[in-house]
């Protein structure tokens, strides 16, 4: 699987405890870290949508679109959330 990072500018404490990464390391974060955020949440923030979201779907739209079936199985929290998120944001 091709690894493609992102700037977690907006993800803050939550993020950094549950993928157990240090400041130094924070720079940049993989799919497969925000795979495992999202395994217990609906969304970045909270039970609702919000603009961090928004922020992170456009950033991953290219990414995701470029998956394959079987990359996306192995990042089912990732792509859940991204679904739901393109789900509320294009109704």
């Amino acid at each position: 699987m091709r690894v493609t990072f992102f700037q977690p500018f907006f993800l803050g404490d939550k993020f950094q405890a549950t993928c157990k990464l240090d400041k130094a390391n924070l720079n940049l974060i993989s799919p497969q870290d925000l795979n495992k955020f999202l395994s217990g949440t609906v969304y970045l923030v909270g039970s609702q949508l919000t603009l961090a979201d928004i922020m992170l779907y456009y950033a991953l739209h290219p990414v995701m679109m470029e998956l394959s079936i079987q990359e996306k199985e192995q990042l089912v929290n990732l792509s859940r959330w991204f679904n739901q998120v393109n789900l509320t944001i294009t109704n």
